[in-house]
């Protein structure tokens, strides 16, 4: 068995091998193309190989898993942890990588299969646009401003924008153009995004819960992909950021905010889900949870305790494969 790491770099890779004794065997700077990589990796019959997380690896992941190696992709801002701690060094290099991996220590990033990978990319451009057109909004709604041009209708709807154009502004017009051509890359995305979501199980599931629609479920099962790779529900909630850091002083564990670790947009969507949840299934006992947790804390921390709440809920959901049960699911 051999262990590789590859340093990946636009124009370049630095490919080095060991044994498990950690023996240098080759050391090769190959190009960043697709006929190097495969002519490289097809010579090697067994091996181990850690990439890092970079913006080209998929691609390259691709080529070295189709071959039939094990390919590990690693968590670049975890891996110069343990490589501080362990090789003292906070450059991590091919070299370093294959010494962590022939050692065990490499911090993995799920992968998931080909399909997740692209929904997970349809959920980010979705995410991505709509976070355009609440840009493109403020930017027209300054510009009426700087005009002095106020109304209290919605500018927005079928009537707010034929009001918009009428007013043979050119900027304004030029921003709208944009705006509805970014909405309709989102109805397409959307559409696309519903196919998924009839043919997932896990998505259906997901909807069950009071606030999940089906776009937040498909998000949702995009990245948490395969269920059983957490082994509890508290991991769960730490992977989307929503477990409170701890800090030990002697025998005493203290408590402080959430580690806002993971994915930004879904632990966001997660909390926005708890809202509507609140808001319009009082009897649910998520509901009772907040207004319980509510009048000793607030608001806030209180939907974030019902938004780590629900993530522990919807691990046991899709582990045992039940619709939520607004009665009293409580998470085990």
């Amino acid at each position: 068995m051999k262990y590789i790491g590859m340093d990946i770099h636009k124009e370049f890779c630095v490919v080095v091998e060991m044994d498990k004794e950690g023996n240098l065997i080759r050391q090769d700077k190959i190009d960043t193309s697709k006929e190097a990589i495969q002519e490289y990796f097809s010579s090697i019959d067994e091996a181990k190989v850690a990439i890092e997380s970079t913006g080209i690896w998929e691609w390259i992941y691709e080529i070295i898993d189709a071959i039939g190696l094990e390919v590990k992709l690693v968590n670049p801002v975890k891996t110069r942890a343990i490589a501080e701690a362990k090789i003292k060094t906070d450059k991590v290099d091919s070299t370093i990588l294959a010494h962590l991996l022939r050692s065990n220590l490499i911090p993995e990033v799920y992968v998931g299969n080909k399909e997740m990978r692209e929904l997970k990319r349809l959920v980010n451009e979705r995410l991505f646009l709509k976070k355009q057109i609440v840009q493109i909004k403020n930017r027209i709604h300054s510009e009426l401003l700087r005009r002095g041009i106020r109304t209290e209708m919605n500018i927005f709807t079928k009537n707010g924008r034929k009001y918009l154009r009428e007013l043979k502004i050119d900027s304004i017009d030029r921003e709208l153009n944009i705006l509805e051509s970014i909405e309709r890359e989102i109805k397409s995305i959307n559409e696309e995004l519903l196919q998924y979501y009839e043919k997932n199980e896990d998505a259906k599931i997901l909807a069950t819960v009071p606030g999940i629609g089906y776009y937040t479920a498909v998000a949702l099962s995009a990245v948490i992909g395969d269920i059983n790779r957490f082994s509890s529900s508290e991991k769960l909630s730490s992977y989307f950021g929503l477990a409170p850091s701890t800090k030990q002083s002697g025998n005493k564990t203290y408590y402080g905010n959430i580690t806002k670790e993971g994915p930004a947009e879904i632990r966001w969507l997660l909390i926005q889900c708890a809202w509507t949840h609140v808001n319009y299934c009082k009897n649910s006992f998520l509901t009772k949870f907040y207004e319980r947790i509510a009048r000793k804390k607030g608001k806030r921390k209180a939907i974030v305790a019902t938004a780590r709440k629900m993530a522990r809920v919807i691990y046991w959901m899709l582990k045992n494969k039940e619709p939520f049960h607004i009665e009293g699911y409580e998470p085990r």
